[in-house]
């Protein structure tokens, strides 16, 4: 079995749901490595839930825009950090 630790940082209205800027998490798996869909499983049955359907919300995977790399099932390797937050555009 393999673990696999992330670091996951709230920030905006994420982090008002939350009430906890950064969190560790430690998953267990049988995979080599694990998708963006299987933290979010973790973190949900940790009672923290991230909606990605709600507008603005953006999970950045080691600094890129995680639709970008696969959206849900964007890879996910040990020792990445991930930071889910809002966007704001304006001009």
């Amino acid at each position: 079995m393999k673990v696999i630790n992330l670091q996951i940082k709230f920030v905006g209205i994420p982090l008002k749901n939350v009430k906890k800027k950064d969190y560790f998490l430690t998953i267990k798996t049988n995979q080599e490595n694990i998708t963006l869909k299987d933290v979010l499983q973790a973190l949900s049955e940790k009672g923290i839930y991230v909606d990605l359907n709600l507008p603005g919300i953006l999970v950045l995977i080691n600094g890129i825009n995680y639709q970008f790399l696969g959206g849900l099932h964007s890879e996910i390797k040990n020792g990445a950090l991930l930071v889910i937050t809002t966007f704001a555009g304006g001009g």
